[in-house]
């Protein structure tokens, strides 16, 4: 398994626990990352949420933090102190976490198979963010990957037995549900959601297909 692929398996993976994550249940959430990662996962939900400054599209609201951390990889204890992630700090820096967000967001854009070694489906919005709030603009695109999605896109999925991909995209319009902001340095990090619904698309318009 590809590392871009575990990191997707590892966030994805406890998603349904966030839907209850709420006071002791957060605790499940953090002994289930932690147990995934191999190292504690400090997690927050409920009242512990209204020390973090975030400005979150219309529709969706913060339900669990985890893993919070500034630049130098310190811990943030949103129980005792507070946090923004609407603002970069002095060295342009945000912190890194990850963040599960309930709700839904409808976006129009761009979908494919991006012509890259890991070979990544996604999606693109023309993106009308502003630069701050600084988390807004984790949703001007989201990654994408599973079976599901693939099947509810209409594309075909590479073939890495044959080491083919072949680049294709499409205009299309999703509803995201349940987003999953994963703020890191690593391939894994970027926006997710736990389901989508297309609401149309076009037919897939196919490029080039390499090794």
């Amino acid at each position: 398994m590809k590392y871009f692929e575990i990191a997707i398996f590892l966030i994805l993976a406890v998603v349904n626990t966030v839907v209850y994550a709420e006071g002791s249940k957060c605790d499940d959430l953090s002994s289930e990352l932690s147990k995934r990662s191999q190292r504690p996962v400090p997690c927050y939900c409920g009242k512990s949420l209204s020390n973090l400054e975030v400005t979150t599209p219309q529709g969706l609201h913060v339900e669990a933090v985890c893993g919070l951390r500034d630049s130098s990889g310190r811990w943030i204890d949103l129980a005792k102190e507070h946090a923004s992630l609407d603002h970069y700090d002095k060295d342009g820096n945000m912190l890194m976490g990850t963040i599960y967000l309930a709700g839904q967001i409808a976006l129009t854009g761009s979908a494919g198979m991006v012509p890259s070694d890991s070979g990544t489906l996604s999606f693109s919005s023309k993106c009308d963010m502003p630069n701050e709030p600084a988390f807004l603009r984790n949703f001007c695109e989201f990654k994408l990957g599973s079976d599901a999605d693939y099947n509810k896109l209409g594309g075909p999925k590479p073939s890495y037995e044959r080491g083919m991909k072949c680049w294709w995209s499409l205009d299309i319009s999703i509803n995201f549900i349940d987003p999953i902001v994963s703020l890191d340095e690593t391939d894994g990090a970027g926006t997710y959601a736990r389901n989508i619904i297309v609401i149309k698309k076009s037919e897939p318009v196919f490029g080039a297909c390499y090794q």
